[in-house]
This record gives structure tokens, sequence and C-alpha cells, in this order.
């Protein structure tokens, strides 16, 4: 059994699950700039059953890696990027579609303020995730690369045809006129 992460999206923390607006296109890794603190935003993970065979009530978890270290679960308490609770969210709110391109038959997915929920999809269709990340600008460095996906467990096999990718931008203005005046 397989589930690809097969899209993923970015939208400002500015309105509910269908109603946020879009912070880039599909699949485009981002280049916010924190310098003036932390930056929130929903992260949107479109997973695709590629699978004979229903997944049904499994845990699925939201992971991380900050610059290539290792994958580590997203929770409200973790350094450079954490879950929180958007004033716009429901946590285990159902996700409605969104993001384009999976195949299959859409089944509603869940909103996870807290990087945790469970996966129930029939085979070769699909689903999505939603949770709110809060980018923690004191953790964080110029340039930091914070990769996303989510995993779920026992023996399904994840795979990532696009894996959601934030870089992190301190100062670009001084990066930009540093290329003329160093």
């Amino acid at each position: 059994m397989a589930l690809d992460n097969a899209h993923f999206r970015f939208y400002n923390d500015n309105g509910s699950e269908s109603g946020a607006t879009a912070y880039a296109a599909q699949d485009t890794t981002i280049f916010p700039d924190v310098t003036s603190g932390n930056l929130k935003l929903q992260l949107r993970i479109g997973v695709q059953n590629v699978a004979d065979a229903t997944l049904g009530g499994i845990a699925n978890t939201i992971q991380f890696s900050i610059s290539g270290s290792s994958y580590a679960q997203l929770t409200t308490g973790t350094s450079g990027v954490r879950a929180f609770n958007s004033t716009n969210l429901t946590d285990e709110g159902v996700t409605t579609q969104r993001l384009t391109g999976m195949t299959g038959t859409f089944q509603a997915g869940k909103v996870t303020e807290d990087g945790v929920t469970t996966i129930s999809v029939n085979s070769n269709n699909n689903t999505e995730f939603l949770v709110p990340v809060e980018l923690v600008a004191a953790d964080l460095r110029d340039g930091d690369v914070i990769t996303f996906h989510s995993v779920v467990g026992g023996s399904i096999s994840n795979t990532y045809t696009n894996v959601a990718t934030i870089v992190v931008a301190r100062h670009p203005e001084q990066r930009f006129f540093g290329m003329f005046f160093a």
C-alpha cells in the first residue's frame, strides 16, 4: 500500500478552510521574509492513495525538516516552525478540495492544528490535509530550507511527488544591495 504526497499549496492565514487566499501557486516553493517577526500560514497537502486497498482510520502526522535535519513531527511546541490554533480554522474540521491534478474521487480530509490526525481514503482516491504553520523568526536563519510532508504509519509506504518547501529570507534588500556594494 502507498500514499503519495502529490500536491501542496501555502495560503495566508486570513480566512476559513475554503476562504483563505493563496500565498503562492500550487506546488511552488515560497521565500517569505521573516525580518519583522513570525509569519502565520496555512499549509494544504494533497495525498493520493495509490494502493489497491482502502486506508481507514490510520494515524497521519505532518512532519518537517529544517536545512536537511531529520524529519520531526510538527507540534505546537516545536522550534523554527510550529502548528498553532488558528482563529480561522476548526481543529479536526473537514477539508474541501482546493488542490488540482489528483486522480480518483476526492474524499474530505481534515484540519489539524496540532500536526496529528487520522486518514480514511479509498483506493486510488485522494484527500487533503490543512495545517496552520507559524514560522518562528527568532529560531530561523536566512536561507534555512523548511520542508514538510504527510506521513502515515503501519505498513503504508509514503512517497513524495511534491514536497512543500519554504526558503527563509531575512533582509532580502540587504542581500540584493550587498551584491553591488560588497
